[in-house]
């Protein structure tokens, strides 16, 4: 009985970028922002340990989310308890995708039928399979010649390959010139954008037009071409209705990105050497044409995220309060980093008709224009709820409710605070991962989130509480989005929760200017010369003794 196999490959994107490609055997899989994990995400708004990936006897591997706040989904729905995962299957935490191959369930390129049929004979590792009776493999680098011939055969072939604008079309025009060149009975043709997963673009057609799935041979030429890059040239097939073979791997510098398989029928002449070795050359020239295509969409995906962002940053510039209130008793220092990937950053602050002050300060996570929209929804229900007097915990429950409704989700970590400016009295509720702590005079702190309290949006009807505090003199409020804690600097270290805390609780006892520009300067490397993902936005309020 052949072994079962419990590898599993990872590949962890935060939104469209590729942050690390992993691999595991037989091993508890910890996922979360502690060092200690397996697979570690520097996002403090991650808890240490947010969930757990187990391998099981049978092969198979089983999730489970230790985050009760409804954070963790696979496929879009969210995880309860202990689930099993699947090849292929997409698990998000927050802004970050686990896209999970699992070499058990055949994490090859095969059908859902034929991955079930065929017997795994990886063992603990990927193994090749074996080749036909007299079939030769070509490794990279072997050396290989084609006929004088050749550059004029290949006319057509070679003009026609960069007119194909994208990847379907490069597909068709491949297809359309192998069928002829090689006399072949069929061919197939697979591609893909990144070196791993399944085949996005396939097209299979016989001599005759009829069109086909996948090729005859296609465990092998899974297997061969795209897990070891290797070329192969078969004259004798296993099946009865092909007689000779050729698959060969359309490889560049981004990866294994695609195979080409040809065939002949079994009273044609067998391909040789020759033919291989032109097939292996316009392989090149379409795989480097593959390539190009690639990277032109991904800069076009970067062009369009620019444009997203530039979206984000005209609303949030609309958004950000005109004149910000002055509070006898209360002085205030803000500061405010764009992100470079994602933005999505809001606060606001409004003096009451009774003479309190309302504070809002939070992050939207979500796709670029729902963000954008959940953005101007919290502002202006936090201003309505600033008219009518409501308490914070008031407010954050209309505006869950309100994000729950809309069919296109999105989370909100934030705070709302109602204070008393002349007392210090404050009144506050948050949601999700946000900072807020107290500095005293003396430099000790004491925090104000309630960490079981999940983001808006996530938790439908959630009943989110109202706390109590007092801001005495010659104390400050700290209020700081995620983006502070994951900024980093060009070692590629991120600050981290608590060397920020360490900063904030340097500034005690000063102004609230005072201590936000030594703060910078302290973390210069970071917040001056650093880079982010995410937005990132301090407020500081530095309790005074009240005039007049």
């Amino acid at each position: 009985m052949p072994e079962t196999a419990s590898h599993i490959r990872i590949l962890v994107r935060e939104g469209d970028d590729l942050i690390n490609r992993l691999e595991f055997d037989d091993q508890v899989i910890r996922v979360g922002s502690g060092s200690g994990c397996e697979i570690c995400i520097p996002d403090r708004r991650l808890l240490d340990e947010h969930a757990t990936i187990r391998p099981r006897d049978d092969g198979t591997w089983t999730l489970d989310s230790t985050d009760v706040g409804g954070t963790v989904q696979i496929n879009g729905r969210t995880v309860n308890g202990v689930v099993e995962i699947h090849h292929h299957d997409e698990i998000t935490v927050l802004g970050y995708t686990l896209a999970v191959y699992n070499d058990a369930t055949k994490p090859s390129l095969l059908s859902k039928k034929r991955a079930q049929e065929t017997p795994v004979i990886r063992g603990g590792g990927l193994k090749p399979l074996p080749v036909p009776t007299g079939a030769v493999v070509y490794k990279p680098g072997d050396d290989s010649t084609v006929s004088s011939q050749s550059p004029a055969r290949f006319a057509t072939f070679c003009s026609g390959l960069y007119k194909c604008g994208d990847l379907p079309k490069l597909i068709d025009h491949l297809v359309d010139c192998l069928l002829p060149l090689f006399g072949c009975r069929f061919v197939y043709v697979g591609a893909r954008r990144q070196d791993s997963g399944e085949l996005e673009f396939v097209k299979g057609q016989l001599i005759g037009g009829k069109s086909l799935d996948e090729s005859p041979l296609q465990e092998l030429l899974v297997n061969r071409c795209l897990d070891f890059n290797q070329n192969l040239l078969m004259p004798q097939s296993p099946t009865e209705s092909v007689g000779s073979a050729l698959a060969v791997p359309l490889s560049n510098k981004l990866g294994e990105l695609g195979v080409i398989y040809l065939d002949r029928s079994p009273d044609a002449v067998p391909f040789g050497s020759g033919d291989l070795n032109e097939l292996m050359l316009l392989a090149g020239l379409a795989a480097s044409h593959l390539e190009s295509l690639i990277r032109g969409q991904v800069n076009i995906q970067n062009a369009a995220r620019s444009g997203e962002l530039s979206f984000l940053r005209e609303i949030q510039t609309r958004l950000d309060p005109a004149k910000i209130p002055e509070f006898s008793g209360l002085q205030l220092a803000a500061y405010c980093k764009p992100g470079q990937v994602r933005g999505g950053d809001v606060f606001d602050i409004m003096k009451l008709a009774n003479g309190l002050g309302g504070i809002l300060i939070g992050n939207v996570e979500s796709d670029p224009t729902r963000t954008g929209m959940a953005m101007i929804e919290a502002r202006t229900m936090f201003r309505s709820a600033c008219m009518h007097a409501d308490a914070p915990n008031v407010f954050l429950r209309s505006i869950n409710w309100l994000f729950r409704e809309d069919l296109q989700p999105a989370a909100f970590h934030g705070i709302s605070i109602l204070v008393n400016p002349s007392t210090g009295q404050m009144q506050f509720s948050t949601a999700g991962n946000i900072g807020a702590v107290v500095i005293d005079h003396v430099g000790e702190s004491r925090d104000l989130v309630n960490h079981d309290a999940p983001a808006i949006g996530s938790a439908p009807n959630y009943a989110y509480l109202s706390a109590a505090d007092c801001l005495k003199n010659n104390e400050t409020l700290a209020v700081f989005t995620n983006g502070c804690t994951t900024v980093w600097n060009e070692s590629e270290e991120t600050l981290g929760e608590e060397a920020l805390m360490e900063s904030l609780r340097d500034g005690f006892g000063q102004s609230a200017r005072i201590a936000l520009d030594e703060l910078i300067q302290d973390q210069a490397e970071f917040f001056k010369r650093g880079q982010q993902h995410e937005d990132a936005s301090i407020l500081l309020f530095h309790k005074i003794a009240a005039t007049g």
